[in-house]
């Protein structure tokens, strides 16, 4: 065996064991920030209305079993949650089980005349990890989309009361607004 091969090995070891060092030494990348609030805000702005609860856009005062601070209120629903709407009245359905993809958005108001002064809003999205255990995205926007109650929150100070009984897959529409 030459001296030069015989000081290969050696060499080899040598930088595997100082390639090994370094990265173990490196820290974990940062994970990239969460981006929940700005992608659910963004489906509030860009989804159409598919059917208004009750089949009516009007603002409605809101009643004792609201945990929200505003007085005035209407809900809109996209698409895919309007598939779990009675047609005839515009109602949630009995039994409804909403699908992936639905979104809900309640439009708080101060005064009847004063616009949108923050969205409270459900999205159907099971495997987001911001999803609360019912696979609900919970979020209250100001008007601005900044986030009052972030999505990261997975529904705290919102599960509470939308999973009384008389849901409907953790709505209440129906239960509030007869």
């Amino acid at each position: 065996m030459s001296s030069s091969s015989s000081f290969r090995l050696p060499l080899a070891g040598l930088v595997f064991v100082v390639a090994v060092a370094l990265n173990a030494c490196k820290k974990d990348d940062p994970a990239p920030p969460d981006t929940t609030d700005r992608d659910v805000f963004a489906f509030v702005a860009a989804s159409d209305t598919a059917a208004w609860f009750g089949l009516d856009s009007a603002l409605r005062v809101k009643t004792t079993g609201s945990g929200h601070s505003t007085p005035w209120l209407r809900v809109r629903y996209n698409a895919t949650a309007a598939l779990q709407l009675d047609a005839a009245t515009g109602r949630v359905r009995p039994g409804a089980v909403f699908a992936e993809g639905a979104l809900i958005v309640k439009e708080l108001h101060r005064t009847p005349t004063s616009g949108v002064a923050q969205y409270a809003v459900i999205r159907k999205d099971p495997r987001n990890a911001n999803a609360a255990a019912n696979g609900w995205v919970w979020a209250i926007y100001n008007a601005d989309g900044t986030p009052e109650v972030s999505a990261t929150a997975k529904g705290l100070g919102c599960t509470g009361c939308h999973a009384q009984s008389g849901n409907l897959d953790a709505t209440l529409m129906n239960q509030f607004f007869p």
